[in-house]
């Protein structure tokens, strides 16, 4: 399952709940607290606040998002395994 966001998606979804199964694995007005959009982070599972972290990478024009810098770099070793 793809964890991640792009900003194509967020421009198609916006103010929508994502999740679940749901390629972005974003969560929007309603899924997050105070309207806040959070991302999954593809190495752990943990939900981030977009807006909020510094960890991310872009693969192929997609936005991953990530919950610490170990996250980050163990994603970018192998970017494959987790997209």
């Amino acid at each position: 399952m793809t964890m991640h966001h792009t900003e194509e998606s967020e421009r198609n979804d916006q103010g929508s709940a994502r999740g679940g199964g749901d390629a972005g694995g974003l969560m929007g007005e309603g899924g997050g607290v105070g309207g806040e959009v959070y991302a999954s982070d593809p190495v752990c599972g943990m939900d981030v606040a977009v807006s909020d972290t510094q960890f991310t990478s872009e693969v192929a024009g997609d936005i991953y998002y990530f919950c610490s810098q170990s996250c980050r770099a163990r994603f970018e070793k192998h970017p494959e395994k987790y997209t």
